[in-house]
């Protein structure tokens, strides 16, 4: 079975092809790990990118290395009234919006019952609003502005990055998997919708393998760099690629579909 990501048609690709050169885009989560690799990764293909993350250390080392091309901008996601003034922050430093790149995430560990059930449920908290909420608010709040660059003859995307774990969870992550199973639902019905009523603006979803950064230090094998994804991606959003299976998840996907159970038999422990 191939590694490569596994391309799906979108319903709002269009004839109009993508390409990422003179690009505005938003990108969450882009300090470090993959959605560091993702902005250097657009910036070199002639993008013009902000980053936003909760550290503003951290996003200043990342300023460093990505050049002076990339904005960085102070957000806390998990905190519903920044996400407008963000979206106005990036729009105004980068003169407008054409693509929103969903990629900030946290995953929390835990059994039930263990940890006390206020801890474990501010942790449940902050999952479902970084994982889920914000991407669906950010949307919201982006559209007119991705809309207007969607105009003819512009191009807009939206890209959601996700998780092999939206369609086949583990034990250990209860709330990390729900989360990424509500947003592959949630990019295919918003990508029906936009089909018919912005046709140029393209949503696609990005279903990533185990990757090595630090959420996942310590856990795993085989773990794919986040600079080999964040090219997949790229180059999967310039396809018109609905979904992109990449890596493993390619076999994970088509397990799921002839053999549900013993997918989750392999899952359940990852």
């Amino acid at each position: 079975m191939s590694e490569q990501a596994t391309p799906q048609t979108s319903p709002n690709r269009a004839d109009h092809p993508f390409n990422w050169e003179r690009q505005r885009v938003l990108l969450t989560g882009g300090s470090a790990g993959i959605g560091f690799a993702l902005a250097h990764e657009l910036l070199q293909r002639g993008a013009h990118v902000a980053i936003c993350a909760r550290d503003a250390r951290r996003l200043d080392i990342a300023k460093q290395k990505l050049g002076t091309r990339c904005v960085t901008i102070v957000a806390d996601l998990s905190d519903p009234d920044q996400i407008q003034p963000l979206v106005s922050a990036a729009v105004e430093a980068l003169g407008g919006l054409s693509v929103l790149v969903n990629n900030a995430g946290v995953q929390h560990a835990y059994e039930i019952g263990v940890q006390p059930a206020e801890e474990q449920l501010r942790n449940i908290d902050r999952e479902l609003a970084i994982n889920l909420r914000a991407p669906i608010a950010l949307l919201h709040a982006a559209l007119p502005h991705l809309r207007l660059a969607a105009a003819a003859p512009g191009r807009a995307a939206v890209v959601n990055v996700s998780s092999g774990l939206a369609l086949v969870p583990k034990r250990g992550a209860p709330t990390y998997c729900a989360t990424k199973a509500a947003l592959h639902s949630w990019s295919t019905a918003t990508r029906w919708q936009l089909a018919t009523l912005e046709p140029r603006l393209s949503v696609h979803e990005a279903l990533l393998p185990l990757v090595d950064t630090e959420m996942t230090r310590g856990r795993g094998r085989n773990k794919r760099s986040p600079e080999s994804v964040a090219r997949e991606v790229a180059i999967g959003v310039e396809r018109g690629d609905a979904e992109m299976h990449i890596g493993r998840v390619v076999l994970l996907a088509w397990l799921a579909r002839v053999s549900p159970q013993l997918a989750g038999r392999i899952m359940r422990n990852a």
